[in-house]
């Protein structure tokens, strides 16, 4: 209905309908004519001056991703990292295993981020949280520890801990949409010892705003 229109029906319509109600409900109605008008447009034309990468499926494929490398975790420390669309802290004990564990960020009790004030607990391969100081293990993501009950321990008191491997000095995890355990062991590349390569350096690119699947499909590019 275009703005002639209107005007036609309301010099056909002003004798029945007193003229003040028509001086409300021309403003109106041009207002949502415009809206409605430009809401069609934003379905029509092409995305144009947003994020390229709000465009992307939020889909992750299945499989082990590439975390940090070994190095950016010493022992008895932790990392916090925003990976796969989930927020994780990886930690390395600081017992005689020095095993690295990657876990949710977020504290099972209130909410705390453990990567922001948390702390490996000294001689353990726990993490502690900043707020009310529970911690939990790194293996299975129980809590082991609350300082002020003496009783037994909520079972539903757990991290999720991610599965991960320490390999060729970097650290990987398993992803899975619904948390299922690894389907297959990671890579295991044994060329790297028969010194058929050469190490020619590495590349840090912290912020790519690039999908993963156009990494594969312009690999071979």
């Amino acid at each position: 209905m275009s703005v002639v229109t209107i005007i036609q029906h309301f010099k056909m319509y002003h004798l029945f309908v007193p003229s003040y109600i028509w001086l409300c409900l021309l403003p109106i109605t041009l207002i949502l004519l415009l809206y409605i008008r430009r809401s069609k447009k934003k379905l029509i034309e092409p995305r144009r001056g947003i994020d390229r990468s709000l465009t992307y499926p939020r889909q992750y494929a299945i499989g082990w991703y590439y975390l940090c490398e070994s190095n950016e975790i010493p022992k008895g420390h932790l990392k916090h990292f925003y990976l796969l669309g989930r927020e994780m802290v990886a930690f390395r004990g600081d017992d005689e295993q020095r095993e690295v564990s990657v876990v949710e960020a977020y504290c099972v009790h209130l909410g705390a981020n453990l990567g922001v004030g948390g702390r490996v607990v000294p001689g353990t391969n726990c993490i502690q949280c900043p707020f009310h100081l529970w911690e939990f293990n790194g293996k299975d993501g129980r809590c082991t520890k609350i300082p002020y009950i003496d009783g037994k321990i909520p079972e539903k008191a757990c991290l999720q801990v991610y599965p991960s491997v320490e390999r060729y000095d970097m650290i990987m995890i398993w992803y899975h949409p619904l948390n299922e355990p690894p389907h297959y062991d990671a890579i295991c590349i044994d060329e790297l010892f028969e010194k058929h390569f050469e190490f020619r350096g590495t590349y840090h690119y912290p912020n790519i705003k690039m999908h993963l699947q156009e990494f594969t499909e312009n690999g071979a590019d």
